[in-house]
């Protein structure tokens, strides 16, 4: 990795898709142009396309329970353990490369969103299997999580929220009606439930209801 203890001078100009403070204390920082940076003991390393890294926009960042890094990009995924980065593509079974979202529930179980649906991780394979549902067909998710009950959350970009009861997906609307307009993140929260950050607004999903703040 190129390393800079200099390039928090011009970080600013970079487009900042997420952010990770790992177990360890690290900070990693996902870009849409230049790859992932990673800030260390005072210093900057930067990991891109010509660094080992196979792509250089990033949309998401995430650690999961073992300590790996999965980043979500433009051309798959990529799960980074001790230094080493495995690939995910077309062939580890992501038809859609864009992936804009990665999530590890309680269970353990991890999950990726991206345009016209999600898949959820097989560890033993080291392939992702792709859950069919004509609703998700046209809808890009960009956000998933879970709620009190350990239900899946899809929040999506235009399509509002929808949840996964065991093999069945449906939309959750807002005092029944209408549909939450573009979510952009969420977030669980143990006996509270799940918030939901918005293009209109900040909500709570408790497993019941919505409510708005």
């Amino acid at each position: 990795a190129y390393k800079d203890n200099k390039l928090s001078t011009y970080l600013s100009n970079y487009s900042i898709t997420d952010i990770l403070i790992d177990s360890y204390g690290f900070l990693w920082a996902a870009t849409s142009q230049e790859g992932i940076f990673l800030y260390d003991n005072g210093k900057w390393y930067h990991y891109f396309n010509f660094e080992g890294l196979p792509f250089d926009v990033v949309y998401c960042i995430m650690e999961d329970r073992e300590k790996n890094i999965w980043l979500g990009s433009i051309s798959g995924a990529a799960k980074i353990s001790y230094r080493q980065i495995l690939i995910f593509s077309e062939v580890e079974g992501l038809e859609n490369l864009y992936v804009n979202s990665i999530y590890q529930k309680r269970d353990g179980t991890l999950w990726i969103g991206y345009r016209g649906g999600i898949s959820k991780f097989e560890p033993e394979k080291l392939t992702f299997l792709k859950i069919e549902d004509e609703k998700l067909k046209k809808v890009i998710v960009r956000a998933i999580c879970e709620d009190l009950d350990g239900n899946l959350l899809l929040g999506t970009h235009d399509d509002g929220l929808f949840i996964m009861k065991g093999r069945d997906i449906y939309p959750i609307l807002l005092d029944g009606k209408k549909q939450l307009d573009r979510i952009y993140n969420m977030h669980f929260i143990p006996i509270k439930g799940t918030y939901i950050a918005t293009k209109k607004g900040f909500y709570l999903w408790n497993g019941k209801e919505i409510s708005g703040f």
